[in-house]
């Protein structure tokens, strides 16, 4: 089993089937994601643990990105080319974001 506390189960909206939320041992609510990994002929399975927290966090990052690919694009093609709407650039866009996430992951303030 997985250590959790509680378990709620809960009938799934827009699916025939049902879907569990389990609250971790501090009372967050616990995702679990299937990872299926094949190496040649064997495929291993393995479920493992998330924060909600956390999931929310990827998801705004991936919208992040997309979002300054985007805006990446539309000013090159403003500027009269799409070709120069490059990774480079992206990351530029994105660079303060990175800063702040910079900020929030440095354990060291935390220790102090």
């Amino acid at each position: 089993g997985r250590d959790c506390e509680s378990r709620e189960s809960t009938e799934g909206r827009q699916s025939e089937g049902k879907y569990e939320v389990e609250m971790g041992p501090d009372g967050y609510p616990m995702v679990f994601f299937r990872f299926t990994t094949m190496t040649g002929d064997q495929t291993t399975t393995d479920i493992k643990p998330y924060r909600m927290s956390f999931v929310r966090a990827a998801l705004m990052v991936t919208s992040s990105r997309q979002e300054a690919q985007l805006q990446t694009l539309i000013e090159c093609v403003k500027a009269g080319s799409a070709k120069s709407a490059t990774k480079a650039r992206t990351d530029e866009q994105l660079r303060p974001i990175l800063k702040i996430m910079e900020f929030a992951n440095d354990k060291s303030k935390d220790q102090a």
